[in-house]
Parts: C-alpha cells; structure tokens; sequence
C-alpha cells in the first residue's frame, strides 16, 4: 500500500476536513465492503480504503504522511477532485435505451451523510410512528405502522443497508415508498430536499464481472464536493423476499 497515494484512494484534495473525508469513506465502504461486494477485488480495494481512512481521520499519523510522502516532493501532483473513482476506473454516464432525461431526486440523510432517491418513488415523509409488531411478517420487517387508517409494512432503511443504528433513534421520520407497486415505510435520519439531477451528471456504479452486489445502487452524482449515492429502493430486496412483501401486504388490505 506504500506506493498508492492515500487521497488519491479516497479521491479528496489535500485540504479536505474531517467531515469530507468521513463522508467519502462511508460511501466508498458501502460499495466495496466485502459483505456487500463479493468480488475478488473488492476486498483488495476495501484494504486501500480502511488504510487511507485511519491515516486519514487522525491528525497525527495524518502530519507524518504528508511529510514523510508529499512535502518531499518539490511538485505534488494533485489529488483527483472528490468523485467515485479508486484506482483510476473508468466511469461513464449512464447509458439508456431511450434519450436519458434529468430525474427529480429526493435527497435524506443517513448517517448524516445524504442519499438520493427518485421522486416519483417517494409518496410522503411521515412523522416518528409506533411500530407495532404482528404475528406471521416478514422477519426483516420490523412490523406496522398507521397513518390516516392505513397500516404499512415498516423497515428501518439504515438496516436494509447493513449500516449500523446511531445511538437513538427518536424522532426519526418514515419515507413511504412505492416500490413496483408495494407501499411500504422505511425509518431514515432526515429528509433534507428535492432537487433536479442532469441525466449527465450521474455516474454509472462501478462492476466486477458477473458481481450483482450493488443492485442497491443505481448510480451516483456530486454535489459540490459531496459523493452522493443514488439509491435503488427496488434492489433493496431479493425475489423472495419481495414475494413475502406483497403476500404480507395483501394481508395488511385484508384486515
């Protein structure tokens, strides 16, 4: 790992704060962790990644770097600019079959970091609701909420992404979502805004041969100097389990 430049893994400049570098560790692990991505390489990339960070995010080990791989240089080659590249792969835009448009997206806050879903997903941002449990759900499922009458199935959205709860969880609102024509909630940190994404300007997730880990994932974009995840609400879940959704669903209807 000696010879790889550390921002250069992490894609920050060399000024980047803590908060920068925070958020492009997050995003780069959740597309490279080995739990998520089962490509050979992944694993190798996740390496650089973890090395990088905990030079990165500590102030000390970050000074002696600098001087010990950067300020002997009389010329420092820049970092690339904050954006989804390790190792200088190749992205591209998106490619579509029809003329690509610019999408409305709904940016949240996970992690306090943002993510953005498509608009024509979103249905509306509920308040904090009381889960309540009920027999025979889905076990991924954390059970139902109601709203105006109704009773969704609902999820945490930070646990279908296999990221780690923060330390409370109060007051945290709901998107309700409609994916391929299922209604369910899902709990997040924060609704932050709607916006109006170029079709350009989003990047196409980077693959491995044969690797169908980041079906989560259905591109992503800058933001200033943000990595910004657009999610796929849809490759959230596997066959099966959409199966269990819709019979479960059909149930919630029924009663």
């Amino acid at each position: 790992m000696s010879d790889k430049n550390i921002y250069h893994i992490l894609g920050v400049n060399y000024e980047a704060d803590q908060s920068t570098i925070e958020i492009a560790y997050r995003q780069l692990a959740l597309l490279y962790h080995p739990d998520r991505n089962h490509a050979k390489e992944a694993a190798t990339l996740m390496a650089d990644i973890n090395h990088a960070y905990e030079i990165l995010k500590n102030r000390e080990r970050r000074k002696k770097y600098d001087r010990e791989h950067l300020f002997r240089q009389t010329v420092r080659t820049p970092p690339a600019p904050m954006k989804p590249i390790i190792h200088h792969r190749k992205w591209e835009p998106r490619t579509e079959d029809t003329q690509p448009k610019d999408i409305q997206a709904f940016i949240i806050e996970l992690h306090y970091h943002p993510y953005a879903i498509e608009l024509d997903a979103i249905i509306s941002v509920l308040p904090a609701k009381t889960i309540r449990w009920v027999q025979e759900k889905p076990n991924w499922i954390a059970g139902v909420i109601e709203h105006q009458g109704k009773f969704y199935p609902a999820g945490d959205l930070r646990e279908l992404l296999d990221l780690s709860l923060p330390e409370t969880t109060k007051n945290e609102p709901y998107l309700l979502c409609r994916i391929q024509g299922v209604e369910i909630a899902l709990k997040i940190d924060k609704a932050v805004k709607t916006t109006l994404i170029p079709a350009n300007a989003i990047k196409a997730v980077p693959s491995f041969d044969e690797d169908q880990t980041l079906s989560f994932v259905n591109g992503l974009f800058l933001e200033g100097d943000q990595v910004i995840l657009f999610l796929n609400l849809g490759g959230l879940f596997t066959p099966s389990q959409w199966e269990e959704l819709n019979e479960f669903t059909t149930t919630l209807k029924l009663t």
